[in-house]
């Protein structure tokens, strides 16, 4: 396939509603630790949707995050947010996530297995960088990206709304993948990136502990306006489960799995028409210490090890 046919191809399982391929998404987990050099995970978890993974994901950061634990504590003098925590404690059931894999990935090791397959820096960058012409980058963006992603919306999200839109598909996000994938045209592909590939292409957002994964299920229905975006004129359910409500004149998403309602008249701003920034968002490869960047260009240059 030429690029243009992979980045579509990335675009459609994007917006897949197909159910995961559990299998497949968790030998892709497996593989994904051995090229980390760390022991398969002890548990795999799956969650409905994307808030509840979110939130397991929260009480597993919070002993060794202080701005989750504050965050949990904060959320726990409420009686409803004291439930949704509750129901998540009761499903890891006092699990030990150790350390979160973020960080490790957003290293050395994500660059490293990506500059394989370019032939310089420069055309590493040149592939890292897009703006909204691009059709899978604007969708990928405005579905869940940080600032625009509708996958935050939903009233259930809460606080936690920040690790659903920051799950670790916002590190090597889908319109990277195509990129990586168009470069390799066929060749021999670094585990890692196959690894994140395959969890990309069978399950929903996720989050890796050393000690446990949190793999979602794909939204079960999605409406798109004329530019590929979320969108729904009454609001409607938008992905899994999730059921378009108003609360208090605000557009809000559900968790339940309930036919979608329809929306006051006060919610319609929520699916105002989207128009590009003028000075429109650029997404580049995971942050990496310029020294560390400018030594493996010099080395890929000189053809040493």
């Amino acid at each position: 396939m030429d690029t243009a046919e992979i980045r579509a191809a990335w675009l459609k399982q994007l917006f897949s509603t197909d159910p995961v391929d559990r299998p497949r998404a968790e030998g892709a987990a497996k593989s994904l630790y051995e090229d980390m050099e760390i022991p398969a995970p002890r548990q795999v978890l799956w969650f409905e949707n994307p808030s509840d993974g979110a939130w397991a994901a929260a009480i597993l950061l919070a002993p060794v995050s202080l701005p989750w634990g504050g965050i949990l504590s904060q959320v726990e003098q409420d009686p409803a947010g004291r439930a949704t925590v509750n129901r998540m404690r009761e499903r890891l059931q006092h699990l030990d996530g150790g350390a979160y894999l973020e960080d490790r990935l957003r290293r050395k090791r994500l660059f490293t297995a990506r500059f394989s397959l370019y032939p310089d820096l420069p055309a590493l960058q040149g592939a890292s960088i897009f703006n909204d012409d691009d059709d899978l980058y604007r969708a990928e963006n405005h579905f869940r990206g940080p600032a625009r992603g509708v996958i935050g919306f939903q009233e259930s999200a809460g606080r936690a709304r920040g690790l659903m839109k920051g799950s670790l598909l916002s590190i090597y996000p889908m319109s990277l993948m195509a990129s990586d994938e168009a470069q390799a045209a066929g060749g021999a592909v670094p585990l890692l990136l196959e690894a994140l590939w395959e969890i990309a292409r069978s399950s929903g957002p996720w989050w890796a502990f050393e000690h446990a994964i949190l793999l979602t299920e794909r939204p079960r229905e999605i409406h798109l306006n004329d530019r590929r975006l979320p969108h729904s004129p009454v609001v409607r359910r938008l992905f899994t489960g999730m059921a378009g409500r108003c609360t208090r004149g605000k557009a809000n998403l559900s968790t339940s799995r309930d036919r979608p309602s329809r929306c006051r008249a006060a919610c319609k701003n929520f699916s105002r028409p989207v128009r590009a920034s003028p000075c429109p968002r650029v997404l580049q490869s995971p942050a990496i210490p310029f020294s560390i960047a400018t030594r493996l260009a010099s080395t890929k240059r000189s053809g040493t090890c």
